[in-house]
Formats: structure tokens, sequence, C-alpha cells
């Protein structure tokens, strides 16, 4: 009896939790909501659910800066800041709201800037046994989209992992019909940002892309890049743009068989910038979601949205072993649920750009059996005219 009680203690202490199953969402989010570096301490949203010694994951997920400016540098990055950062540490005590540290931060913080703590279960084997997914991303808390699994010994996916669409959202379909809005022949649109509402009645674009940067009040619009986000469509029809990550987002497609008599759509949105150059590598080591796709411009309620780039998947472990079984990370292509009898499909509007492929890492020494990993951009809608999606980026670290 007393034997036994002490080899429970022992496996409590440990923190790993013995061959288990599991299935749904494994993780938590919370909000951090300020950061006191002197006491190493987190203010969160709220502290429910979790206890000291529990493995959090920290992470940045906006704060980049960004040319602002109605020119062809709209959306480029002027300062990387925060975004992207993250870091693996322990919860040593609780209270209240505040949760304390026990290892000092590495990295700097913003917590106005959408950073968010993620619990990570630590198990010492872990049969997936079905689907794992993480809770939706929440742009207006900035949390979720994030699963992180860790075993001392070995994960076996028996089934997936899969935050397909569970980064940044795409470029919501806003409809510009005439009247009250129009399009004038003499009139071609090609601002790169617009707002909502209008200056004018034919200065109307589709929403840009979610993205590393928060987006700029009354510049929302229109066909310029929200830095990773694809651009909206201007102006008249004109398709948004896809979604970047490791790789830049497609553009999207002009208006096709004008004449001189016809409202010209020839500024269609700008695709996703590439983060290759800002992470994904031990000297700039930052992950980052998906970018959204961009909408297209829409005057007919026959338009597309853009798509959802992907979430980020963490799995650590000495021995990954597969069978068959798929991580996923990738964008969406645009749908548009109010539209019959083909949902994918832009009629007489513009098309919504796919969104990007999110970042999986696979940290093990060792992996057995069969395993697929995706983490592609959506593709862009089918329509005249036509926009592209991006390409999809996959980040392996071993």
């Amino acid at each position: 009896m007393t034997l036994r009680l002490q080899i429970v203690i022992a496996l409590f202490y440990s923190g790993a939790l013995m061959g288990q199953s599991i299935s749904g969402t494994v993780n938590s989010y919370y909000q951090v909501k300020a950061i006191n570096t002197g006491s190493n301490t987190l203010t969160l949203n709220t502290t429910a659910g979790l206890t000291a010694g529990t493995k959090v994951l920290i992470m940045q997920m906006k704060g980049a800066a960004m040319d602002a400016s109605n020119s062809a540098t709209f959306g480029n990055i002027t300062g990387i800041n925060d975004a992207g950062n993250y870091e693996f540490n322990y919860i040593c005590s609780i209270s209240g709201n505040d949760v304390t540290l026990e290892y000092q931060l590495i990295k700097t913080y913003d917590p106005t800037n959408q950073t968010q703590l993620v619990s990570v279960p630590v198990y010492q084997s872990v049969t997936i046994s079905g689907k794992v997914t993480a809770s939706a991303w929440d742009p207006v808390a900035g949390t979720g989209g994030v699963v992180a699994i860790e075993a001392t010994d070995t994960i076996y996916l028996n089934d997936s992992v899969d935050v397909t669409g569970q980064g940044f959202q795409g470029g919501a379909l806003v409809n510009w019909p005439t009247p009250p809005y129009t399009c004038d022949w003499f009139v071609t649109v090609s601002a790169y940002f617009l707002s909502n509402p209008p200056s004018e009645g034919h200065q109307t674009g589709g929403k840009k892309g979610e993205s590393i940067s928060n987006y700029v009040t009354g510049e929302e619009y229109g066909m310029g890049n929200q830095v990773s986000g694809g651009g909206g469509g201007n102006n008249c029809n004109t398709g948004g743009a896809g979604g970047g990550n490791y790789g830049a987002g497609g553009g999207g497609g002009k208006k096709t068989n004008e004449s001189a008599f016809k409202c010209h759509g020839q500024y269609p949105g700008i695709g996703g910038l590439s983060l290759s150059g800002y992470g994904y590598s031990v000297a700039k080591n930052r992950l980052f979601f998906g970018g959204g796709g961009g909408s297209g411009h829409e005057n007919n309620a026959a338009g597309l949205p853009g798509g959802n780039g992907g979430g980020i998947v963490i799995l650590t472990a000495s021995v990954i072993t597969g069978s068959g079984t798929s991580i996923l990370a990738n964008g969406l292509a645009p749908v548009n649920s109010a539209k019959t009898p083909d949902s994918t499909e832009a009629d007489s509007d513009g098309g919504g750009g796919g969104g990007a492929g999110g970042t999986i890492i696979i940290n093990a020494a060792k992996v057995n059996g069969s395993i697929s990993a995706q983490a592609n951009g959506g593709n862009g809608s089918n329509v005249v005219p036509e926009s592209y999606g991006p390409a999809g980026q996959f980040f392996r670290l071993q």
C-alpha cells in the first residue's frame, strides 16, 4: 500500500501523464492582459483550469508595423516588432488571474497585440485516437488556432491533427449594390486602400485578409495587401488575393470582357507577403498563422469572401509513430454559404482569394510509420474574373 502510494506520487510529480487516448480539443487558451517582467508574472483574462506545474506556450499573434501609405508600398513591413515570438514555460504559482512562471521570459511580448497563453498537455505516451483540433481562432480575443502536444516517450498518430482554416480570417464579403453605390467608366479605382463607408459611391472594394499586422482604421478595404493578408478586389468586380505565410499569396484576377462603356476592373487584390525572412530559422525563431485571403468586389450579391488561413501545430516527443494519418494546417478556399447552387463559385462578381497554409513543427528524434503533413494554401474562387490562392507553407524542425 505504501509502495503503491509512493509510485503514484512520483508519477504525479513528473508532470507526465501515462499512456492515454485523446481526441477533440486538448489545449486551453487564455488572453495575456499584462506582463510584469520584474516578477515574471502574466495577468490573464482568467486562470480557470490552470494549475501549478502546467506546461504552457506563450505566443504573440500580431504586432507587426506596416506601411499605410496609399502607394505601391502599402502593406510592406516596417517593423516586425514582437509578432510571432513564442516560447514554452511552466506555471510556478497562481494568484487570482496572475500566473508566475517558473523560468524568466526569454523574448518580449506586447499584450496589446494579441498575446495568448496556451496550456500544453504533457504525457509519457499518448495515442491520438480521434481527430485533435484547436479552438477556433478568435480575432477579437486573440486566442485559439494552436495545437501543442508533448510526450516524453511516444505520440501515436492513429487519427489526424487538424487546424485547417483555424488561422487568420479571410476578408469578409460586403455587397455594394447600385444604387446607392455605383461605378463610372470614366473613373478607374486604383487606390491601395478604401474605407467603409466609401468616400464616394464608386470608391468601393473587397476587405483585406487578416494578418500579423492590425487593420488601420479607415484602410481595411481595397487592393493593397494587409502584410501577409491578401488584398481585396477594387471596383468593379475584381478578385481578392491569396494570403501569405512562408510563401507569398497569389494576386487576384482582373475583370474581363471590358468595353469603353463598361465599368473598369483592372485593379484586383495584391497577394499577401512572404514571411520567410522574418521567422522559421534559428536566428529568427518566430511562427505565424496563414494569412487570410482578400474578398472579391461584390455588387450583385454573387461574390465570395476570402478564405481563412491555416493554424499552428507543434508536436514534441522522442518518437512519433504514424499509421497513414495526417497533420493538417491547410488554408481554406472561399465559400459563400448564402450563394446557390454553388457556394464556391462567384458569378457576376469578384471571387475571393484562398487562405495561406499555416505552420507545422515536428520536434522528434525519430518518426516511424507513415505520416502526411500538409500546410497548403487554399484555392482561390472559380470565377471570371478569377482570383488565385496562395502558395502554402510547411515547416519541419527536428
